[in-house]
């Protein structure tokens, strides 16, 4: 029985349909809570196949009678035939005086034409595409930042949220931790279900700008977020070594300057939220956190690791260092022929995201997606099925870092326990075990968040949430 929205007493729930899986709702431990809103609104270039459908496409929107810039998301040029990017030319041949941004699928490099670089470069001076003047590609810090140079409208963020939160619970999660510039906050606040459970980690330029640690209801100011490095699809991710190209790619500050944001997120009580991807940015991470003991946050939350291994085990310590890390990664870009072959070479990437080193290590370790694509049942043949067998986790383990260890990482404790008497009732019903058969075959029947079915599958009868 489920009153008040917490589980009463475990009992079956009425009306259900037959052979129902019922576990503790997903929690997802990385996302981007509003920009999945956003690329519901812009141009979703996921399917473009090369440089003259993605062309096609945004020439069709920039065409518009509309105002303002256009914006389009999830292009992965790893997918096409042929993965030549088009030229700033060719971009501006289609686009006209409209500003165009096309943000790559991982968000750390983007499409500009030259109506938008002006923009960009009076905001951020000395800012060039890479090959200028013929390229057409920027990476990484107006990029990372392209919300907070150009906000959407009021309108535009509350319509995002909406979407978002939509996407969310139908992939049967009912708690994210999500990155969200200084500026956004209060609206994906305010926008937000009340029931939807949020951890925001604050991103800004500028460190004055984050707020303090703040809880009101489901939603938490809990993190500082920290780029060390870039991407590895944007070959901007400070790697051992070199990329299959030859170029290489630094950490995005020096020691002190970390040391200095620590600090400040201690200040604040923020959790620091370190996205390091490479190994000589994790290395950076585990000396600079070491030489800060006493003066800076009691935990670290490190955001992707995938380069672990040669970093490991360095100083990493469990009680301070949690990590989240993203399996649907593994499925999209670490198998062979993939993305991550094509920037490291086969031997490197397939020790890339080496889940069972954490967990033998005794350290929490919490899923999420990125976003890329958003949806546990997505990813999980990702942290079961690794290319390299001794980096794979059972499913139950799984499972649990998907919900309850993602949960606990984001500041959520009251979600991070089993389906008992006295927990929080969020719960995912699923059709099907995801341990038996395919993950991604398993559909979500209902989500429960909060003693509310928040979401209920359209194959179902009307009246199927009756008595949640």
């Amino acid at each position: 029985m489920i009153r008040d929205g917490v589980i009463r007493s475990i009992s079956p729930l009425s009306r259900k349909p037959p052979r129902v899986f019922a576990a503790p709702a997903f929690f997802d431990a990385h996302c981007h809570f509003l920009w999945m809103g956003m690329e519901r609104i812009g141009i979703d270039l996921s399917g473009c196949d090369g440089a003259g459908s993605l062309l096609e496409a945004v020439a069709g929107r920039a065409g518009r009678q509309d105002e303002g810039i256009v914006r389009g998301e999830k292009w992965d040029e790893s997918d096409w035939s042929d993965p030549r990017l088009p030229s700033l030319p060719e971009l501006d041949s289609v686009t006209g005086d409209r500003p165009v941004m096309l943000r790559r699928v991982c968000g750390h490099s983007a499409l500009v034409n030259t109506p938008m670089l002006r923009l960009v470069e009076a905001l951020v001076p000395g800012t060039k595409t890479l090959g200028w003047p013929e390229g057409a590609l920027l990476v990484e810090g107006p990029v990372l930042t392209a919300y907070e140079l150009f906000p959407p409208t009021p309108g535009e963020m509350r319509l995002a949220v909406s979407l978002a939160q939509e996407a969310v619970f139908a992939a049967g999660v009912t708690g994210i931790s999500t990155t969200e510039s200084a500026g956004s906050i209060q609206t994906v606040a305010d926008a937000a279900h009340p029931e939807l459970s949020i951890s925001v980690s604050v991103h800004s330029n500028d460190p004055l700008l984050w707020p303090d640690a703040s809880r009101t209801g489901r939603f938490a100011v809990y993190g500082a977020k920290i780029f060390l490095d870039g991407g590895l699809g944007a070959s901007t991710a400070a790697v051992e070594g070199s990329y299959a190209d030859g170029s290489k790619a630094s950490p995005a500050m020096d020691d002190a300057a970390l040391g200095g944001l620590l600090e400040e997120a201690a200040r604040r009580r923020l959790v620091p939220v370190v996205h390091a991807i490479g190994a000589e940015a994790l290395r950076q991470l585990d000396r600079v956190s070491a030489q800060f003991s006493g003066r800076a946050p009691g935990t670290i939350r490190v955001e992707h690791a995938e380069q672990l291994e040669p970093a490991w085990p360095g100083g990493w310590r469990a009680g301070t260092h949690q990590f989240s890390m993203q399996p649907n990664f593994v499925r999209r870009w670490q198998q062979p022929g993939g993305m991550y072959d094509q920037r490291l070479g086969s031997a490197a990437a397939r020790r890339l995201n080496p889940f069972s080193l954490l967990l033998r290590g005794g350290f929490k370790l919490g899923f999420g997606s990125d976003g890329m694509p958003f949806g546990p049942l997505w990813g999980l043949s990702g942290a079961v099925s690794h290319p390299e067998p001794e980096f794979s986790i059972p499913m139950e383990t799984a499972l649990d870092a998907y919900s309850l260890e993602a949960a606990l990482i984001s500041g959520f404790e009251d979600l991070a326990a089993p389906l008992s008497v006295g927990r929080r009732a969020d719960l995912v019903l699923l059709d099907s075990d995801p341990g038996q058969g395919k993950p991604d075959s398993t559909r979500v029947l209902f989500t429960i968040a909060g003693g509310r079915a928040v979401y209920r599958d359209a194959c179902l009868p009307e009246g199927s949430a009756d008595g949640f």
